[in-house]
């Protein structure tokens, strides 16, 4: 491994955490990024073995797009983050800074919008919202917008070129060389707008001006983007945001529900009335107690939620939030994963009988159950006073014949009836938004 080097973006205050990238020396930096899920979590167990003991390991998040262990020190009272490092890591971080030295408002600004969504729940990536990369490009990009006269430039080249570089110390080196007063004397300038103005301004431009549906925030090129063009597999309701170093990733995509969408464009409008009537930032930025929006409690977060967890996003009309496709969820999204190919069905010359009538679905690579046509004699009702039982009628009859056959269900009445009853118990009520 490499030794320790220090870098920031300049756009940390007290109370932000450490975060902490794992380096590999006389590697290519582009395949250390492309380590697999599985290899990046076997070097981070390996780390968890390492730990000093005056961290705490409080989380091991696993199942992230990139896994990261959050340590907790009581001595120090700092939390920090480790994982296996990349180039993009390096260069988002080259790229705030870049733009925090342009003018002298971007970091109060910034300071301010990260204080707005941390009160008001809207800076968690893991329960659905924006993590703070997301915020800080998204008010970089309102910076670039005609808005504010353009304030800020687009991406400059000499990141693109960084890029390419394959040696680790390379990459730092050109980092730490970048001359943050080479730009064009057009961007950057103090204009008479204040904090203040260009805060508000930063609320109206997306409670009132973004089109989500359509629109792609891109730092990049300095200007929206349209969905349809820029990725194949794009989701209209979400908000969509370009990362500068890898194109083909949406920022955006940690949106995992609509009601997390409707509360991002309803805080936006929210902050923006509030301070169109006068109001104090004090005021704009009052916690927020709910912990869960999707159900409007506060005993769990929006991750562990179970109106989330037995959600039928094809019957409410949703797409899925990986490849933007309806009829299906992220798990069984052939984008998301290569789906098992299923063997060939073998199909029997005589039909076997299965006695068990439990038995309603099968994986598509084994021959499926079919309930056979009854072929018995419709029994007469017992009549009164009869000592035939009442459980022998076909009421009451259970017996359901099954045979093998090649791919198809045709079930029975009374598994038409617990499928309802299943159906009905996964339905998701739609509970409004309770906010403070």
């Amino acid at each position: 491994m490499s030794d320790i080097s220090c870098f920031n973006s300049g756009l940390g205050f007290g109370g932000s955490d450490l975060d902490l990238g794992i380096y590999f020396d006389n590697m290519d930096v582009h395949a250390q990024h492309q380590f697999t899920t599985s290899e990046r979590l076997n070097l981070l167990s390996t780390v968890c073995s390492l730990v000093d003991e005056d961290y705490e390991i409080v989380e091991f998040v696993q199942h992230a797009r990139i896994p990261v262990i959050k340590l907790w020190s009581p001595t120090h009272q700092l939390a920090c983050d480790i994982c296996i490092g990349s180039v993009h890591v390096l260069l988002n971080t080259a790229l705030l800074k870049w733009y925090a030295q342009m003018d002298p408002r971007v970091r109060p600004l910034f300071f301010a919008v990260k204080y707005w969504a941390t009160q008001r729940n809207l800076n968690d990536s893991v329960n659905g919202t924006l993590s703070s990369y997301g915020w800080a490009l998204l008010l970089i990009f309102y910076l670039q917008s005609p808005q504010t006269q353009a304030l800020l430039p687009p991406m400059g080249s000499i990141f693109p070129l960084i890029q390419q570089e394959t040696n680790l110390e390379n990459v730092l080196s050109r980092l730490n060389s970048i001359s943050y007063e080479d730009r064009s004397a057009t961007f950057g300038s103090v204009a008479s707008e204040s904090v203040g103005a260009l805060l508000h301004g930063f609320f109206q431009y997306y409670a009132t001006e973004f089109n989500y549906k359509e629109q792609v925030v891109s730092v990049r090129t300095g200007h929206v983007l349209l969905k349809e063009t820029t990725w194949t597999r794009s989701v209209r309701w979400r908000l969509s945001i370009e990362d500068p170093f890898e194109v083909a990733h949406d920022v955006g995509r940690v949106f995992f529900s609509l009601q997390g969408q409707m509360l991002l464009q309803q805080e936006f409008k929210r902050a923006y009335e509030l301070i169109q009537h006068g109001a104090r930032l004090v005021d704009v930025c009052v916690t927020v107690t709910t912990t869960c929006y999707v159900c409007g409690e506060n005993t769990h977060k929006a991750r562990e939620c179970n109106q989330m967890t037995f959600r039928m996003e094809s019957k409410m009309g949703l797409e899925c939030w990986y490849c933007g496709e309806a009829g299906h969820i992220k798990s069984s999204c052939p984008s998301y994963a290569f789906l098992a190919i299923p063997n060939p069905i073998s199909y029997v010359s005589s039909p076997t009988t299965v006695d068990d009538p439990r038995v309603l679905a099968v994986a598509p690579s084994t021959p499926v159950l079919i309930p056979s046509k009854s072929k018995h004699k419709k029994k007469k009702r017992p009549r009164h006073g009869s000592l035939s039982s009442a459980s022998s009628s076909p009421e009451h009859d259970r017996s359901h014949k099954y045979i093998i056959a090649a791919s198809r269900v045709y079930p029975t009445r009374k598994c038409n009836e617990s499928r309802t009853k299943q159906a009905q118990l996964m339905k998701m009520e739609n509970v409004p938004l309770r906010r403070s």
